[in-house]
């Protein structure tokens, strides 16, 4: 079943995608790929933001991120999201 964004956009199926909540995950993600397409935003459990982003189009990143590898610019302000 696809899932129609609630800003507009395109619709995704949920299998195809990954759903990340870490602010600073996501951050890597677009200043390491700037091109990269961000599907969604939506509010999720504990009124976290959750980031909706295609597997196939993450998972060199995902990679990197596991390693240590990506440049990760510092957040200011709140609370971490991890």
């Amino acid at each position: 079943m696809l899932t129609m964004p609630a800003c507009g956009g395109i619709p995704y199926d949920d299998a195809d995608m990954v759903f990340l909540v870490n602010r600073n995950q996501v951050v890597a993600y677009l200043v390491n790929d700037p091109t990269l397409h961000l599907y969604d935003v939506f509010l999720g459990y504990d009124n976290k933001l959750i980031y909706v982003f295609r597997k196939a189009d993450t998972k060199e990143l995902f990679r990197k991120w596991k390693n240590h590898e990506l440049s990760v610019p510092h957040i200011a302000g709140g609370a971490s999201c991890d």
